[in-house]
């Protein structure tokens, strides 16, 4: 299994894993979509841009577009390449804490509302 693209802190696994699949030209498996599903799928895209931007040559660049990933990338990358690499890795940080309680906020509001089933340790 590749590296740590499954953990939440796996930020630069999933930027690695990504881009090794686009440079060889490799199929997009389920891993590869993993990469981007961690709430920081945004990050992730914005890195491997910003990789295939700095060897516009190499086979990263040559691949990126259109089968792997489309113009929502361009607008990740735009809106962060003012960012240092370690401000872009607390940016995909932020994404997640975000989406996490986001999410836990749904949750909570769904069960209060009587539309879930309260977890297992909530039953006791």
């Amino acid at each position: 299994m590749p590296s740590q693209i499954h953990e939440l802190e796996g930020f630069w696994d999933r930027v690695n894993f990504a881009t090794a699949v686009v440079a060889r030209n490799g199929e997009p498996t389920r891993n590869f979509d993993t990469c981007f599903e961690m709430y920081d799928g945004d990050a992730v895209a914005a890195a491997v841009v910003r990789r295939a931007k700095a060897n516009s040559d190499g086979p990263l660049a040559r691949n990126l577009f259109p089968r792997y990933l489309g113009p929502l990338a361009i607008e990740s990358y735009e809106a962060t390449n003012h960012l240092s690499r370690k401000q872009l890795e607390q940016y995909a940080a932020d994404l997640r804490s975000e989406a996490i309680r986001t999410r836990d906020a749904w949750w909570a509001a769904e069960r209060a509302a009587g539309r879930l089933a309260p977890r297992p340790q909530e039953q006791a």
